[in-house]
């Protein structure tokens, strides 16, 4: 399985009618991260008018959701962020698109535009990388076999990234299957391509 996601937090701002709006986009790897993500951006702009926010993360095997107004009409600001970061056909983002009020209301079809147009720049402007999900392996072999299982990880494709030694080696490994026997899956991660 590939995803699209960012690389990391980008931010932009756009002007409609005297209102101010500024879009904060994250990477986050958890409906737990979105929310810290989303707080925080909350708290660094307390004095706006509104902070409406959106995510979309992959989690437990199935893409969550959510989406706030905070305070916008029903349906103009939240949907509107997580219609911009589907669009892009993006998971394990969140992001706020905070407005500071111009005094020129702009209706329900101004506020859909502004928060989609605002959460898309935040968006572009991120560095957007895919992620595969691969399987991670363990497998324990006595120091003599050592350099065999871990040239053997290698050849296949494999990629180490842990070793740690006490009475044997123990070798921790990313593929799409086991390369070596004796391997124990012990989770699943989403890599870089």
């Amino acid at each position: 399985m590939e995803i699209k996601t960012i690389r990391s937090s980008a931010r932009a701002k756009i002007n409609v009618k005297r209102s101010i709006f500024i879009s904060s986009a994250s990477r986050c790897d958890s409906v737990e991260d979105a929310k810290e993500f989303i707080s925080m951006v909350r708290k660094e702009f307390q004095d706006a008018s509104h902070n409406c926010w959106a995510f979309r993360v992959f989690e437990n095997g199935k893409i969550s959701e959510g989406y706030s107004d905070a305070g916008e009409p029903s349906g103009t600001a939240g949907m509107p962020i997580l219609n911009a970061i589907r669009e892009m056909d993006l998971v394990n983002v969140a992001v706020v698109v905070t407005r500071y009020f111009g005094g020129v209301k702009l209706g329900v079809r101004g506020l859909i535009d502004a928060y989609h147009s605002a959460a898309l720049e935040a968006l572009k402007m991120a560095k957007v990388i895919r992620l595969k999900l691969k399987n991670v392996y363990e497998v324990r072999a006595p120091f003599e076999k050592y350099g065999e299982v871990k040239a053997e990880i290698s050849r296949m494709g494999g990629k180490i990234i842990e070793e740690t030694f006490d009475s044997e080696a123990k070798i921790i490994y990313l593929s799409d299957s086991p390369i070596v026997d004796e391997s124990v899956k012990i989770e699943e991660k989403f890599v870089e391509i």
